[in-house]
């Protein structure tokens, strides 16, 4: 380094105690660049640069807030049989975690780019635009699920018409659980018998908080 641009750094360094904005700004560029940041290791500064929701490596993850991606990372079993109303990073993601995964999509473009996404994962991704079929969906598989996740259309009545197909100790999971037009799915699952567990913080490649709710009862295959 030549003597100017030494002197240059010096200089630098005794004003940014002196500018609070500046000390904010460097520790906060530091946070997005550094290995042993949170905001690094989970992806998240990826996820913002490339607005996606990926890791750290650039594989997806689920678009859901980050204590339930936690929570699902932890609690999902390869045993376990998964449904997914709505379909995109979280299928490809899910498949690596489970038994077998079941998904309905109503968007056609975004269908085939998802099938293309988890072709020759075994992953069975169905389309259906109509809205009273695509949430009766859940029955053509001719199976139970330990896990249904309710993340598209209409998903208060997705989330109770689970309840049929869910196994012995099946759980539900709403996506953007906060908006409240979803708040029937609390009252119908409640009266059913279920408990709820709502994690909230900021989701891959967003800003703001959202919050994801899984419904359990006793005995659940989550531990809950």
């Amino acid at each position: 380094m030549s003597s100017s641009s030494s002197s240059v750094a010096r200089r630098a360094k005794r004003l940014v105690p002196r500018v609070p904005w500046l000390w904010t700004a460097a520790k906060g560029a530091q946070a997005f660049r550094s290995p042993t940041s949170g905001l690094v290791s989970s992806g998240y500064a990826r996820s913002l640069l490339e607005q996606r929701p990926c890791d750290k490596d650039g594989r997806p993850v689920p678009w859901m807030s980050y204590p339930m991606i936690h929570l699902m990372t932890e609690r999902l079993r390869p045993d376990m049989i998964l449904f997914e109303y709505g379909s995109g990073a979280s299928t490809r993601w899910f498949v690596d975690r489970v038994h077998s995964v079941h998904a309905v999509e109503n968007d056609a473009a975004w269908h085939a780019q998802v099938i293309a996404d988890v072709a020759g994962t075994g992953a069975v991704v169905s389309l259906e635009t109509e809205e009273r079929r695509y949430v009766g969906a859940i029955a053509e598989p001719g199976l139970t699920f330990d896990v249904v996740i309710a993340d598209g259309w209409r998903r208060s009545e997705c989330c109770r018409t689970a309840i049929r197909y869910l196994s012995p100790g099946g759980v539900i999971v709403l996506d953007d659980s906060e908006r409240p037009k979803f708040a029937g799915a609390f009252v119908h699952l409640h009266r059913a018998g279920f408990r709820h567990l709502t994690m909230t913080g900021v989701k891959p490649a967003g800003w703001a908080e959202s919050s994801t709710t899984v419904f359990y009862r006793d005995g659940n295959c989550w531990g809950l």
